[in-house]
């Protein structure tokens, strides 16, 4: 908390500090800041916690961060940035997530956290999205992380992984439970089945995450929910070694539109992995990097060491 404060303060004109019920420090800490912290009961769901800050905002612009981050920020680049008005609505930022090597180890995902202060709200109880009142995404910009980006560093115990996962698990399955009993909104229910998926993912039950992807896909007319579905469909199915069925994923994904450097990440895994390791090479062949359809980068290294892989067999079959 201290270290999220003192990335803001000073170059912010608000800081509005909400305290689910904290057991640490947070609130001393805040209040050493000489802030002002409002209570609030947690509910189990994150979007109202942060509507309940965001409505207690004054300022035209709102950076919305957590206990457990901080930002590294050009604020001069900032501000020029934010008084010109033709910036979007909402603007993606990189966080880049200090992750225990057991849960996958760091990544970097795309989030808009810095939004004007318009109708927008933050919807759904885990995974929150930043929405109109009638469901659509806002107008997004991106910023350069040499601007701005926030450092995540929730993830990096293995423990509180897994508890959290539990916990999102325990929530999204209640969320889906919920819009299925009174909504006849497919879309909205396919978003939930994504979730369930997702967090499922995270708890490490890979086939019990197949039927909720499959779910989405194909319940959802909304390109973005269909391309991170089919996404992490194949992604499970790569884990779990079904590999034609993989292939046969990645290629709608790339029917729908999936980027074609990341498709072709997808399906050389999956060729190396059926014998195939001359037309994997084929593919990786100028690959140097590659951005999943959650905006995550893939670890560049880890592209360089399949490469290298897939050489050396095919060095050997030779």
């Amino acid at each position: 908390m201290e270290k999220c404060l003192q990335s803001v303060y000073g170059f912010v004109d608000e800081i509005v500090v909400v305290d689910t019920g904290s057991k640490d420090r947070t609130v001393e800490i805040a209040r050493s800041f000489g802030l002002e912290v409002f209570n609030f009961t947690w509910s189990d769901n994150f979007a109202s916690a942060r509507n309940a800050a965001l409505d207690l905002s004054s300022s035209d612009w709102i950076l919305s961060l957590d206990a457990d981050e901080w930002v590294e920020a050009d604020w001069a680049a900032t501000y020029h940035s934010l008084q010109n008005p033709k910036t979007a609505e909402a603007i993606l930022i990189e966080i880049d997530v200090k992750c225990a090597t057991s849960f996958g180890g760091d990544y970097t995902f795309l989030a808009p956290r810095l939004f004007r202060r318009t109708d927008l709200r933050w919807y759904n109880r885990v995974h929150e999205k930043l929405l109109k009142p009638q469901g659509n995404d806002p107008e997004l910009g991106q910023f350069d992380p040499s601007v701005l980006k926030i450092v995540d560093i929730g993830y990096q115990n293995e423990l509180d992984c897994r508890i959290k996962a539990q916990r999102n698990y325990a929530l999204s399955l209640s969320e889906l439970a919920d819009s299925q009993k009174v909504s006849s909104d497919r879309e909205s229910i396919a978003q939930k089945l994504f979730e369930v998926g997702r967090s499922l993912v995270t708890l490490g039950r890979r086939e019990e995450s197949l039927q909720y992807f499959e779910g989405a896909r194909n319940g959802t007319e909304n390109l973005m929910l269909r391309l991170q579905s089919t996404d992490f469909l194949a992604r499970q199915l790569l884990s779990l070694q079904r590999f034609d069925h993989c292939k046969e994923v990645v290629t709608s994904l790339r029917k729908i539109g999936g980027d074609p450097k990341y498709c072709d990440w997808l399906s050389c895994q999956a060729l190396a992995q059926t014998g195939k390791p001359r037309e994997a090479l084929a593919l990786l062949r100028g690959l140097n990097s590659a951005i999943d359809t959650l905006g995550i980068n893939v670890n560049s290294d880890r592209i360089s060491e399949f490469r290298l892989l897939c050489q050396q067999l095919v060095d050997l079959s030779n």
